[in-house]
């Protein structure tokens, strides 16, 4: 699903699905809409990820560490409750936009 390249910077994924091409691109500095990005990501769901995820809506991040066992524990509290939870995960992704 994923093609990888590892660099004195680290690793870097490439997604098996092709980024649809920019629409506008001279108004858009040759990025894609975040029309394009949304339609691509629904795209990727469900030829990649349905029934294989599960979302998690209205928790706040607290803290991101790693384990003596190489996994990543997010500790996330509740929005409306309060209530605190750690999940645990082989790999992360932060993703902050342009």
């Amino acid at each position: 699903m994923f093609l990888t390249l590892k660099s004195v910077h680290g690793e870097y994924r490439f997604s098996a699905l092709n980024m649809p091409p920019a629409e506008n691109s001279a108004e858009t500095g040759g990025h894609i809409t975040g029309l394009q990005m949304c339609d691509y990501m629904e795209t990727f769901y469900s030829k990649f990820l349905k029934d294989k995820v599960n979302f998690r809506f209205e928790e706040e991040i607290l803290s991101i560490t790693r384990n003596a066992a190489g996994l990543w524990e997010v500790k996330v509290q509740d929005v409306h409750k309060g209530k605190e939870r750690v999940y645990q995960f082989s790999r992360i992704i932060v993703a902050t936009g342009v």
